[in-house]
């Protein structure tokens, strides 16, 4: 239904319900994976468009489209933001950004210890955790340590493959349960996908608004006294990266296929549940953008979601999942303590969200969405405006609807119900000049 055409009541319905599904997880049945190893995998800036099982055309994930068949698959999975820090800090938490507190790119943004985290709740079971990360967004300096027992830094030079490998070395060692958290930096800018994998699509498969959307002026702020590169975004060059970016999508598929061949090695498969997801997706000029964090479209907040659980038959639904849904899930299936105070809901439980909200605090970008069924409001809170799109007719959001008045007011005040509840870090964090450095490299300013 149009929300557009929706009466009072559902309006009210809608601003009423809150967080009223958080923390539903269903306690009746025993858990389906009772002290299964978890492992997560959250890839980086991958839009779930360019996944084959999603639909892409291109093969870009064998390894992810064969293990989707034997799993649950989310089709309408979405991330609360459009960039690292705040999306996974969702994840880990099961809260939104605002409410864990890392939603900026600023050193004052991140996990402080008050949160229960899932590696926090799986560690209190008996569980071995540790995380395998690349991207310093989530490195240890900002909080995404908490309940691990190891956490290793992989530098851009060091690939998938060999982060894989460690992890994979890790987890023979383990004699119990584990927790294995693994964030690549691959497919995130500067696309760079190894040898044999950089000329592997050649196929022209632009998604812009025609010609005229295909070029652009952008530039890189990598300090308070900035070095600014123009760059003129013809369409070669941007075909040049997109093929770039699927070249990295598919060489981190093709590194999961030995990882996953390893783990059944061990025997893993019959005792293991497995989440593949992303923190968000990218922009290649669909709507005159590029990268991530600056815009709340489909192609940075659609995302992957993946879960495998052994002895469950395979899935696909269309029901809306958040990120903040990945930690409740989790705790239901292995059977862990029930998350309280939490924005997520068990994918478990039977109950289907009505809405998902997402937001992104980036440079001089100040967005927030409400994603419906079939329908999504963003607003604007730099230039005031809202828009209005129907995904169910129009999936590319090209056909935006101006909202006032009334109609404005009611979408505003659930954004506002969100972004309300603010949870101001206690303490700072220790961010190093290596990792400040680390981040400028990629894009980001610290």
């Amino acid at each position: 239904m149009n929300l557009l055409m929706m009466g009072g009541s559902r309006i009210l319905a809608l601003l009423a319900l809150g967080i009223a599904l958080s923390g539903c997880i269903s306690t009746e049945a025993e858990p389906l994976c009772a002290g299964c190893n978890v492992i997560l995998i959250s890839v980086d800036a991958l839009r779930a468009d360019h996944v084959s099982s999603y639909g892409y055309g291109r093969n870009t994930t064998p390894t992810i489209d064969h293990m989707a068949r034997s799993s649950l698959v989310y089709e309408r999975a979405y991330s609360h933001s459009s960039w690292t820090r705040p999306s996974m800090g969702s994840v880990m938490t099961g809260k939104l950004p605002r409410r864990h507190g890392a939603y900026t790119e600023g050193r004052e943004s991140f996990l402080d210890g008050s949160h229960e985290t899932l590696a926090k709740t799986l560690k209190g079971m008996g569980y071995a955790t540790s995380a395998h990360v690349a991207i310093g967004n989530v490195k240890d300096e900002f909080g995404f340590g908490h309940g691990f027992d190891s956490f290793s830094f992989y530098n851009r030079s060091y690939r998938a493959g060999g982060m894989l490998k460690e992890a994979t070395e890790w987890a023979t060692r383990q004699d119990g349960p584990f927790f294995l958290w693994v964030h690549p930096s691959e497919p995130h800018f500067p696309y760079s996908p190894p040898k044999g994998y950089g000329s592997m699509f050649k196929e022209g498969m632009l998604k812009g608004e025609g010609s005229d959307g295909m070029s652009c002026t952008f530039r890189f702020d990598q300090d308070e006294d900035p070095i600014n590169v123009d760059v003129v975004m013809d369409e070669k060059l941007l075909m040049d990266m997109l093929n770039a970016y699927d070249g990295e999508i598919r060489y981190l598929d093709d590194e999961l296929g030995v990882f996953f061949y390893k783990l059944n090695e061990m025997g893993l498969a019959e005792n293991t549940l497995v989440i593949i997801t992303a923190d968000h997706g990218e922009q290649f000029m669909d709507h005159g953008g590029m990268f991530h964090g600056n815009a709340l479209h489909e192609e940075l907040l659609r995302v992957p979601l993946i879960i495998y659980v052994p002895h469950v038959p395979p899935a696909r639904t269309r029901a809306l999942a958040g990120l903040t849904d990945i930690y409740p899930t989790v705790a239901e299936l292995v059977g862990a303590p029930k998350p309280g105070d939490i924005d997520g809901s068990s994918l478990m439980s039977g109950v289907e969200r009505e809405l998902v909200y997402a937001e992104t605090d980036y440079r001089d970008n100040r967005m927030a969405a409400l994603v419906y069924e079939g329908e999504k409001v963003v607003h604007d809170y730099k230039s005031g405006e809202t828009y209005y799109y129907s995904l169910s007719a129009d999936s590319g959001e090209r056909i935006p609807t101006r909202l006032e008045g009334p109609d404005e007011k009611t979408y505003l005040d659930i954004m506002e119900g969100r972004r309300s509840r603010q949870h101001t870090p206690s303490g700072e964090s220790q961010v190093s000049e290596e990792t400040a450095e680390q981040l400028r490299e990629i894009g980001y300013v610290i």
